[in-house]
Protein backbone atom coordinates (compact mmCIF):
# COMPACT_ATOMS: atom_id res chain seq x y z
CA UNK A 1 0.00 0.00 0.00
CA UNK A 2 1.80 3.32 -0.94
CA UNK A 3 2.25 5.98 2.02
CA UNK A 4 -0.62 8.33 2.92
CA UNK A 5 -0.94 11.75 3.54
CA UNK A 6 -3.51 14.45 5.37
CA UNK A 7 -3.86 17.18 3.59
CA UNK A 8 -4.10 20.35 5.72
CA UNK A 9 -7.69 21.19 6.42
CA UNK A 10 -8.93 18.12 5.36
CA UNK A 11 -9.39 14.70 6.71
CA UNK A 12 -8.78 13.35 3.72
CA UNK A 13 -6.08 10.87 3.14
CA UNK A 14 -4.51 11.56 -0.02
CA UNK A 15 -2.31 8.64 -1.01
CA UNK A 16 1.28 10.06 -2.71
CA UNK A 17 2.22 9.05 -6.01
CA UNK A 18 5.97 7.07 -5.90
CA UNK A 19 8.53 8.57 -7.81
CA UNK A 20 9.54 6.30 -10.65
CA UNK A 21 12.87 4.37 -9.64
CA UNK A 22 14.62 5.90 -13.25
CA UNK A 23 13.67 8.20 -16.14
CA UNK A 24 12.36 6.15 -18.90
CA UNK A 25 14.73 6.37 -21.48
CA UNK A 26 14.01 7.83 -25.29
CA UNK A 27 15.75 7.98 -28.54
CA UNK A 28 14.49 10.79 -30.78
CA UNK A 29 10.91 10.81 -28.61
CA UNK A 30 10.40 7.10 -28.97
CA UNK A 31 10.02 5.08 -25.68
CA UNK A 32 11.16 1.37 -25.24
CA UNK A 33 7.52 -0.19 -26.01
CA UNK A 34 7.17 1.64 -29.23
CA UNK A 35 11.10 1.03 -30.41
CA UNK A 36 10.31 -2.65 -30.05
CA UNK A 37 6.66 -2.62 -31.62
CA UNK A 38 8.67 -1.10 -34.60
CA UNK A 39 11.47 -3.54 -34.77
CA UNK A 40 8.78 -6.33 -34.63
CA UNK A 41 6.78 -5.13 -37.52
CA UNK A 42 10.35 -4.47 -39.36
CA UNK A 43 11.45 -8.34 -38.68
CA UNK A 44 8.29 -9.61 -39.49
CA UNK A 45 7.63 -7.70 -43.02
CA UNK A 46 11.11 -9.35 -43.46
CA UNK A 47 10.33 -12.87 -42.28
CA UNK A 48 6.84 -12.40 -44.76
CA UNK A 49 9.17 -11.78 -47.85
CA UNK A 50 11.52 -14.62 -46.68
CA UNK A 51 8.57 -16.92 -47.05
CA UNK A 52 6.84 -15.44 -50.03
CA UNK A 53 11.05 -16.03 -51.78
CA UNK A 54 10.84 -19.82 -50.54
CA UNK A 55 7.07 -19.96 -51.89
CA UNK A 56 7.57 -18.95 -55.01
CA UNK A 57 10.96 -21.10 -55.84
CA UNK A 58 8.76 -24.30 -54.99
CA UNK A 59 5.98 -23.02 -57.41
CA UNK A 60 3.78 -23.10 -55.12
CA UNK A 61 2.89 -19.48 -56.00
CA UNK A 62 3.33 -17.52 -59.33
CA UNK A 63 4.59 -14.33 -58.30
CA UNK A 64 6.01 -12.13 -55.77
CA UNK A 65 6.71 -8.21 -55.06
CA UNK A 66 9.63 -8.04 -53.13
CA UNK A 67 9.33 -5.10 -50.05
CA UNK A 68 12.86 -6.37 -48.87
CA UNK A 69 14.82 -3.08 -48.32
CA UNK A 70 11.58 -0.62 -47.42
CA UNK A 71 10.82 -2.25 -43.67
CA UNK A 72 11.62 0.79 -42.14
CA UNK A 73 9.69 2.61 -44.72
CA UNK A 74 6.40 0.62 -44.08
CA UNK A 75 6.71 0.79 -40.26
CA UNK A 76 7.43 4.79 -40.98
CA UNK A 77 4.08 4.71 -42.73
CA UNK A 78 2.23 3.15 -40.13
CA UNK A 79 3.71 5.59 -37.08
CA UNK A 80 2.15 8.45 -38.65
Amino acid sequence: MPPTKTEPGRNVKVAEEAAPSRAEKTYQGLGRKQLIDMYRLMYLSRRLDDREILLKRQQKIYFQISGAGHEALLVRREWR
